[in-house]
């Protein structure tokens, strides 16, 4: 009886130091750590200018910076369609007068308003998605009859004028090709891939 205490003790405490030797011997189990909450990026705030038969509807509250603008022409035929920036020194009220014949005040407009983009055509019921950085002043955006040439004398123009009073939009998009407008000429890649694009129109030059 005294051998068998002993050596089931023996073995108990065998056992005991095998299962802390095992025990030593096991992966220390921490608990994972949490990985930070990823913070979306910072959309480019957006506007919507709808072109109808009877005027042009502008949101009340444009965004400055860099927007997402989308254009609809509800109309039934085919338009062309232009953003202008009023130049410093010059305001809508001035303005205004002018858009009645845009081709007699042709000269008039061009002092006081700058080009920024346009669609030529924008086509009968579609929509079309530029980006553009207004910063902050004041624009109007116009239509007329679709021409393949020059402008149609006589044609009639609606316009839509709006203020970009708070700088918004800060993200530049990422641009597939980026074209270099200098005076009196451009750079840009010698080969273009097909398919829809993101296109970045950069003014290089002194005017």
């Amino acid at each position: 009886m005294r051998s068998y205490q002993t050596w089931t003790m023996g073995i108990t405490f065998l056992l005991l130091l095998v299962g802390l030797a095992l025990a030593g011997c096991q992966p220390v189990q921490t608990q994972p750590a949490s990985s930070p909450t990823a913070v979306p990026a910072p959309a480019i705030p957006e506007a919507r200018i709808e072109i109808n038969a009877d005027g042009i509807v502008v949101p009340a509250d444009f965004p400055g910076g860099i927007v997402s603008v989308t254009v609809k022409n509800n109309d039934s035929k085919d338009l062309d369609v232009g953003f202008e920036r009023l130049r410093e020194g010059h305001s809508i009220a001035e303005v205004k007068p002018l858009l009645d014949d845009v081709m007699a005040n042709f000269d008039a407009l061009d002092e006081a308003t700058s080009d920024m983009g346009s669609f030529n055509p924008l086509p009968a019921g579609g929509e079309q998605e530029l980006i553009m950085d207004f910063r902050t002043g004041e624009f109007f955006v116009y239509s007329t009859d679709h021409s393949e040439g020059a402008p149609i004398p006589g044609a009639s123009y609606l316009f839509g004028s709006f203020a970009a009073k708070e700088m918004v939009g800060t993200v530049e998009p990422q641009a597939d090709v980026v074209v270099g407008l200098h005076d009196f000429a451009y750079d840009m890649p010698d080969e273009i891939k097909a398919g829809e694009q993101l296109w970045e129109f950069k003014n290089e030059g002194d005017q």
